[in-house]
């Protein structure tokens, strides 16, 4: 037997064996292969969700059931290569066509121009008292198009806790009637949310002074947009550096005979590290 018909001969005699090990070689690359192509799609795909959620923005300050100023945002950007957007964010109910179309859990998005900066469109900017920019899926839900009338009715923030024994719960939100400045695509920011959701949210952008005053308060913020290009470090330093009483909503006014300063707080209630940091200076009382 030559070394040719030995090697043809073993070649048939194993090749059942061969041609599994053959298929399963096959199936285990296809399985990687697919597995890699389908990661790196799915990658692809939760990074452009992120950038359509947030756009340009890095970080965020947020504050639960608190206010700060508006105007914190402008005295961390300046001097600085920051770009800050403040922006007060709460919950609403959208209806049109008397009741007849609705949306429930409709994020308002209260801001100022400084949002394009975040947005990279100017398609917020120059929001009068009663317009509003809708996202697109908001506006397919209502049936509404630019011009349009939307009634919201957006749930009522409150500086003082909402577990406070006098708070009364009858006004727990204000009607407003807007109309429809423009509709914002999914590329002009429309789906902006801070929550970790694949889901687009329903978004009413509209003036932060209107918001306030809807509320009740006066320039009033409980988030800020920081774009990119910083750290957190540094925001970290920024915050300490220009953080004032009124962030905390502590108020202070003379009072007595001797001008005395008296500490209050817009949420009635001061918080024992407010007590034991004022009550350590010299002559408090």
């Amino acid at each position: 037997m030559t070394r040719f018909q030995f090697i043809l001969k073993s070649f048939l005699h194993y090749l059942k064996a061969n041609l599994l090990v053959a298929f399963g070689v096959a199936v285990s690359t296809a399985v990687l292969t697919g597995g890699l192509i389908i990661g790196d799609s799915i990658t692809f795909s939760l990074e452009q969700i992120t950038n359509l959620r947030l756009g340009r923005t890095a970080y965020v300050v947020s504050t639960v059931d608190r206010y700060f100023r508006q105007g914190l945002a402008q005295d961390m950007e300046n001097n600085t290569k920051l770009e800050i957007a403040p922006a007060l964010i709460s919950e609403a109910v959208a209806l049109t066509d008397g009741g007849a179309r609705r949306a429930n859990r409709v994020q308002v998005v209260g801001i100022d121009n400084s949002f394009e900066k975040v947005a990279q469109t100017n398609i917020y900017s120059g929001l009068k008292r009663n317009e509003a920019v809708i996202s697109e899926n908001l506006a397919a839900r209502l049936s509404v198009s630019a011009g349009d009338n939307i009634l919201l009715r957006i749930k009522k923030a409150r500086l003082i806790p909402m577990n406070a024994p006098f708070v009364s719960d009858e006004e727990s939100s204000v009607a407003v009637n807007i109309t429809v400045k423009a509709i914002a695509t999914k590329d002009e920011l429309g789906r902006f949310s801070l929550k970790n959701s694949q889901t687009a949210p329903f978004n009413v952008f509209i003036s932060i002074r209107h918001l306030n005053e809807l509320m009740g308060f006066e320039r009033k913020a409980n988030k800020l947009l920081i774009a990119g290009g910083v750290n957190s470090a540094e925001i970290q330093s920024l915050l300490q550096k220009h953080w004032k009483p009124g962030d905390a909503n502590l108020i202070f006014r003379q009072a007595g005979a001797d001008n005395e300063v008296e500490v209050l707080s817009e949420r009635v209630f001061i918080e024992d590290r407010v007590y034991e940091a004022y009550g350590a200076l010299p002559g408090a009382r």
